[in-house]
């Protein structure tokens, strides 16, 4: 079995009463095979915050063929971002995602700083 190394820092800033967070806090995405279809393999989750939220890769890059998507809210309010699509080509792929809310003003953001591995 291979081996994936992930680099994950977080930032938040939080919205009045209910911040936003990322959770896992760390950990490694699962290493993609190039042009195996990949389906729903989780990254973070959101919590708090105001829904809906925006996602974002602004820095850094998904592998090809690949995006982020998130999954129906759980009754807590919680929502799951997953890594999904063919990958086309091998590599580390490092990005940093971010989530913004719709709380008042410009909304509240978290990012995560994660690499992804394609064999």
């Amino acid at each position: 079995m291979a081996s994936v190394s992930a680099t994950f820092t977080v930032t938040v800033q939080p919205s009045a009463g209910n911040p936003l967070t990322l959770h896992p806090m760390g950990g490694n995405l699962p290493d993609e095979t190039q042009g195996i279809a990949v389906s729903g393999d989780p990254v973070t989750t959101i919590q708090g915050g105001t829904p809906p939220y925006s996602i974002a890769v602004d820095q850094g890059t998904l592998p090809p063929g690949m995006q982020l998507t998130t999954g129906v809210p759980r009754p807590d309010g919680s929502v799951d971002v997953f890594i999904e699509g063919t990958p086309a080509q091998s590599g580390a792929f490092s990005f940093q995602l971010t989530v913004t809310d719709s709380g008042p003003a410009t909304g509240s953001k978290a990012s995560a700083s994660k690499t992804v591995s394609v064999k």
